[in-house]
This record gives C-alpha cells, structure tokens and sequence, in this order.
C-alpha cells in the first residue's frame, strides 16, 4: 500500500510541475481596444501576446488631435493574462477636449447664422414679388 501512496504522490508531483510550468510559458493573445467619444476605432486596435497569469498594467497610448485620455479599463488594477482570450482585453477611452467642443459649436452656430440670413433673404425676396403683384 505504501509503494502505490508513493508512486501517487511522485505522480501528483509531477503533474503539478509540468501543468504550472507549461501553464507559465504558454502565450495567450490579449487586445488594446481604443474608444473615441465611446465610440471603438477598429483601426486603432492592437494586438499583443502575453504569459498566462502575467499582470498587464501599461499599454501604448494612441492620442488623436482634438481628444484626450479619459480612462482605461485596466486603471486601478492592472489585467492578468487568461486562457480565455476574448476576456483578455484592455479598453482605453479618450474624450473630446474643451477647446475643439468650442470651435465645433462656433463652426457649428456660424454656420446657423449663415443659413438663417440665407432663409430672410428668400423671405424677403417673396415678400416683395406679392408686394409687386399686389401693387
């Protein structure tokens, strides 16, 4: 009886070895997701490997003219890499900034201007044609 709880044993040993090491070394892919405005720019996703178990806590900024770094998904903690590759994923979010929100709605608000001075000019115009006609 002996001899079988020692050959378990050396077994369980072994096993154990073998699946932590070969668990250590196997690479899972893991994906850097970018978000505009909430929005995900596909273009912008990147694909890395990394060592099962590994903790992940930085990742390659992608700034755009007009945004700025709001947060991640990965802020406080960091991710570990898993076997479950679809989980492995980092999500970082940039937000417009201030100043372009300004010149946007200035763009935006000039060109309201512009199409409401179009419309009383049309207005006027009609209004003298009956004035005209009615003369």
């Amino acid at each position: 009886m002996k001899k079988y709880t020692y050959l378990l044993f050396t077994l369980f040993i072994i096993f154990s070895f073998y699946k932590t090491s070969y668990a250590e070394e196997k690479l899972y892919k893991y994906r850097i997701e970018y978000y505009y405005d909430n929005v995900l720019e596909k273009e912008a996703t990147t694909y890395k490997n990394g060592t099962y178990a590994s903790l992940i806590v930085d990742y390659e900024t992608k700034n755009k003219d007009g945004y700025s770094f709001s947060h991640s998904s990965i802020d406080d903690a960091g991710m570990t890499i898993t076997d479950d590759e679809d989980a492995n994923v980092i999500k970082v979010f940039y937000e417009k900034k201030e100043d372009s929100i300004k010149v946007e709605a200035e763009q935006d608000s000039s060109k309201n201007i512009d199409a409401i001075i179009a419309f009383k000019q049309k207005l006027q115009s009609i209004f003298d044609f009956f004035k005209r006609i009615l003369s």
